[in-house]
């Protein structure tokens, strides 16, 4: 195909960062054990089956399910408009509403004048590209009748000058304490935004270019207990940064940072919502010094050597076995450019045997 072919020119996917011996691989998928982009649930399915419904039948009992379905960025408006699709499974109808939480990619922001009718508050409203905002829905009991769906919009503005490629919008279907879900595998939904190929980022004048990149080493989670995810910050580019970076973090689904780990309250945390409700991801920030991102331009440094930070998780009961958050390694004030957003930016997968 040629450059300019519609297929290239306009495409939606999913970066994700797959850690093998310490080195970093590219994947255009979801992570393994993740909701997919349809409709279907953790065992077998297809869209015209809801999330919780095996081989057609329906599960008895309540069971709570939600998915995202493809939207896309309007060039001439920068907004998008995606669907949320949520429903019960189950033959029992439930019993309490339903809150829906979603959370933008990094980049973009939720649209003020495009909040549905099911909005209920603000989660993370912060206009900073870095920070990913989360709001809460609520579905009222009357749409969660047994094997129901039901379906919402929600806009999206882009925020100029962002990546290529958008990384995955995130929902989270969290029950009433009444109803007693037989199952948390598809309460947890993934969707991608897509956007037309634009340029690569250009230098603005009298910035300084750097290339900021992190990778993981891959948590395993035991419930209950605080688990250390090692996180390894770097700098490809040619340049030291001027300012210290910033990272934020969203766990994933089911697990929840350890607020009370001595090393990590050193690193003075931002943690931008209080929520304590374990179905509700964590969003943190916290900063990366300047002086342990030195420029590395031919990697040179070994992953194991760049600067390390370990992030005490706690897990919970109930999510997929392998699940994901997110993250984003991000320029922190001054003149810092970063030229290539698409290692800044990454998937942060977590394990629970």
């Amino acid at each position: 195909m040629t450059p300019d072919h519609p297929a290239l020119q306009r495409r939606s996917l999913l970066r994700a960062a797959v850690t093998l011996g310490g080195a970093t691989a590219l994947a255009t998928a979801l992570p393994a054990g993740s909701a997919s982009a349809r409709p279907v649930s953790a065992g077998t399915g297809t869209a015209a089956v809801p999330p919780g419904r095996r081989g057609g039948r329906a599960v008895p009992g309540t069971d709570i399910w939600i998915n995202l379905a493809e939207g896309g960025v309007d060039d001439a408006t920068g907004k998008a408009v995606i669907t949320v699709q949520a429903g019960n499974a189950g033959t029992a109808p439930a019993t309490g509403d339903l809150a829906v939480y979603l959370i933008t990619p990094f980049y973009l922001n939720f649209d003020p004048a495009a909040l549905p009718a099911e909005f209920d508050s603000f989660v993370v409203n912060n206009p900073a590209p870095y920070v990913p905002e989360m709001i809460k829905c609520v579905l009222p009991v009357a749409r969660l009748g047994a094997n129901s769906m039901t379906t919402f919009t929600v806009g999206l503005l882009q925020v100029p000058d962002g990546p290529q490629v958008y990384d995955f919008m995130q929902a989270f279907a969290v029950p009433a304490q009444s109803d007693s879900d037989v199952t948390l595998l598809n309460n947890e939904g993934l969707g991608t935004v897509s956007r037309t190929i634009p340029p690569a980022r250009t230098v603005p004048p009298g910035a300084n270019p750097v290339d900021l990149y992190f990778t993981f080493r891959q948590a395993r989670i035991a419930t209950g207990r605080t688990n250390r995810m090692a996180l390894y910050f770097g700098n490809a580019g040619s340049n030291a940064l001027t300012h210290d970076a910033v990272f934020t973090l969203v766990t994933p689904y089911h697990v929840k940072i350890d607020r009370n780990d001595a090393a990590f309250k050193l690193r003075h945390p931002t943690y931008h919502h209080d929520i304590a409700d374990s179905h509700v991801p964590d969003v943190v920030s916290f900063a990366v010094p300047k002086l342990v991102l030195p420029p590395d331009p031919a990697l040179l440094v070994d992953v194991l050597h760049l600067n390390e930070v370990q992030v005490p998780l706690i897990g919970y009961d109930g999510g997929n076995a392998n699940r994901a958050g997110k993250g984003m390694l991000a320029v922190g004030g001054g003149t810092d450019f970063d030229t290539n957003l698409a290692i800044a930016i990454s998937h942060v997968g977590i394990i629970q045997p």
